[in-house]
């Protein structure tokens, strides 16, 4: 009897789930779209659960926002059908990943949030796990009407879907850092803990000037005072390993601010660019997972005092219902050209021939005639923020008549809730 050689098996690959997902973002790299510069369709919205209301974070903002669907709905199987509906036969579903934290001595599931275990964090392991969810678009039988007006009557974690004026987020950056205009360049400086601007009027549009100034405000949220990514003595130099980490860090989180304040941004997308962040995935397939993560830490730290005083589409109560509507619409858009709150123009003879307040000037410069002007100064004056307010208008960063009036309705909104919380202490 001959020997018979048993048939090579080939060696099952381990399924690597950090592998699998810097691969789905790789393939849009080269088809030369950058995740992370739109990550979600603003006119959609950002992706959310439509059971439970949760907006998903971090890395699945990637992996989800930048789908083809018309709905920013997503939820499990298993939901889908608890709420009578059905997956389409043939859909492929979606990845959705979470952190997940084991005890090293039993391998049980811990909560790292929880006081019994706040040993948790030297004693857990963090292990990255996944699950599957459908966008809306391919289920059948769901009632989308119904399962938003459940979403309304949730007194959970409410849908942050509103979108900001670009001025208030780096208005509200609650303990920032010095922001210094007048330089050549941008740049954070870690040492001094400051970031210095070109001026407003040399970015081509404000959409550039805005995703500038949040590349650099989430550098600065790595300060040891904040988040605490590194060390302000700390040197890192172009190219190395802890640079391109940070630098992603920057570039997502500058556009998760830009998506909430309804803009785009405007970051570099040419091939070189593309090239080097490929390189730079493939040499460490967790660098994307982790550099989102820290991503949205920021960007949800710098906009955490937006969230406390619900600044996003606070309206004031008085104003007639279609004037609502119009505030809203400006108060959600940037616009290239100042809109003017008068009909007549103001006369530049007297803006020439007058040395007057800087201020006054610039309000002259957004469209307001003297007697708008002389009111909207008197509010500023009243405001709680009158000094930060004016060195915003003076150095370009609110630079129309609509981001001014939602400032100072902001500011006057603030002043009353502080008064109010004096009152009762």
């Amino acid at each position: 009897m001959s020997y018979k050689k048993p048939a090579n098996k080939k060696p099952e690959t381990k399924f690597d789930l950090y592998e699998t997902v810097t691969n789905q973002i790789i393939e849009k790299l080269e088809q030369g779209v950058i995740p992370w510069q739109k990550p979600w369709n603003s006119k959609v919205g950002a992706p959310c659960n439509i059971v439970s209301g949760k907006e998903y974070n971090g890395i699945n903002i990637l992996l989800l926002g930048n789908q083809s669907y018309d709905s920013k709905y997503w939820l499990t199987y298993k939901q889908c059908q608890d709420k009578g509906g059905n997956v389409k036969k043939g859909e492929k579903g979606s990845m959705v990943v979470f952190w997940q934290f084991l005890d090293k001595s039993t391998g049980k599931t811990v909560d790292t949030d929880s006081e019994t275990t706040s040993r948790g964090k030297d004693g857990a392991v963090p292990m990255l796990r996944y699950y599957t969810v459908f966008n809306s678009n391919q289920c059948d039988g769901l009632d989308l009407k119904k399962l938003q007006e459940e979403l309304e009557q949730q007194k959970t974690e409410k849908v942050s879907e509103e979108i900001v004026p670009a001025a208030m987020i780096a208005e509200h950056y609650k303990d920032g850092p010095t922001v210094k205009y007048g330089f050549t360049r941008a740049c954070y400086k870690p040492s001094a803990d400051e970031i210095n601007m070109p001026r407003r009027e040399h970015f081509k549009t404000p959409e550039k000037f805005f995703g500038t100034l949040y590349h650099e405000m989430v550098h600065s949220t790595g300060h040891e005072s904040r988040l605490n990514r590194r060390n302000s003595c700390e040197v890192r130099t172009f190219g190395d390993e802890e640079y391109s980490k940070e630098e992603l860090v920057a570039e997502m989180g500058s556009s998760f601010l830009c998506a909430k304040a309804g803009i785009e941004n405007t970051i570099d997308n040419s091939a070189a660019y593309i090239q080097s962040w490929m390189k730079a995935l493939q040499n460490d397939k967790k660098l994307l997972v982790i550099a989102a993560g820290q991503a949205q830490k920021a960007a949800n730290f710098i906009t955490k005092d937006l969230d406390d005083i619900k600044l996003a589409l606070e309206i004031d109560e008085t104003v007639a219902p279609d004037e609502k509507t119009i505030k809203s619409s400006q108060a959600a858009t940037i616009s290239l050209v100042p809109i003017s709150p008068v009909l007549d123009t103001p006369s530049k003879e007297k803006a020439e021939t007058e040395k007057e307040d800087p201020v006054k000037s610039k309000l002259r410069e957004f469209g307001y005639a003297d007697e708008a002007l002389e009111k909207v100064y008197s509010q500023l004056k009243e405001s709680t923020k009158c000094g930060q307010i004016s060195d915003y208008i003076k150095s370009g960063i609110i630079a129309t008549s609509s981001d001014l009036e939602d400032m100072l309705r902001v500011s006057k909104n603030v002043g009353a809730t502080e008064k109010k919380k004096s009152r009762c202490v």
